[in-house]
């Protein structure tokens, strides 16, 4: 299974320390985590550059360029990874902004339900279920209150089977 890791980047302090936890995770699970914006090291650069553009054009000007380089580069490339998903984790944490994540989530349940993939929208947050967007709950298959709940519940569901672990054994054997 390909799982997209979507949440908070461009205002989280750490965007990316979930997302290889959990990369961790899905392989040895047997799975693969896909990460939006594989240009993540680059992440302090882009916003370097924005800052910079913000100071020296005027607002629409500034406003144009971000759209630019977010379509052309950032949102294509997510969107594409997603399209190539069977599932979708999204990390929603407590009072840090954004935005990119709702559209993810959207899209990935509109491949659902109008394209007919069988697409599973898992949601980690640790706001309470009442305080949690009701469009996060309704394009949502199941809501967990910690990371170590979801490893309990996937592992359970979709984790690496003793049959499938003989037969890596006997790989290995015959290696």
């Amino acid at each position: 299974m390909k799982i997209y890791l979507c949440g908070p980047i461009q205002y989280a302090d750490n965007a990316f320390t979930w997302r290889e936890k959990m990369d961790d995770f899905f392989e040895r699970m047997g799975h693969e985590a896909i990460m939006p914006w594989e240009l993540a090291h680059q992440e302090r650069k882009i916003k370097a550059r924005f800052e910079r553009i913000s100071k020296n054009n005027k607002r629409d000007e500034f406003l144009d360029e971000v759209r630019r380089f977010m379509r052309s580069n950032i949102m294509k490339f997510d969107i594409e990874k997603l399209v190539n998903c069977d599932a979708i984790l999204f990390w929603h944490p407590r009072d840090v902004k954004t935005s990119g994540s709702f559209g993810e989530i959207t899209l990935a349940y509109y491949f659902r339900e109008w394209m007919g993939k069988d697409f599973k929208i898992w949601v980690i947050s640790d706001y309470r279920k009442n305080e949690i967007a009701y469009w996060t709950i309704g394009c949502s298959d199941k809501i967990f209150q910690s990371f170590d709940d979801f490893e309990v519940y996937f592992e359970k569901k979709y984790g690496i089977k003793e049959e499938d672990n003989k037969e890596e054994k006997k790989d290995e054997i015959k290696q």
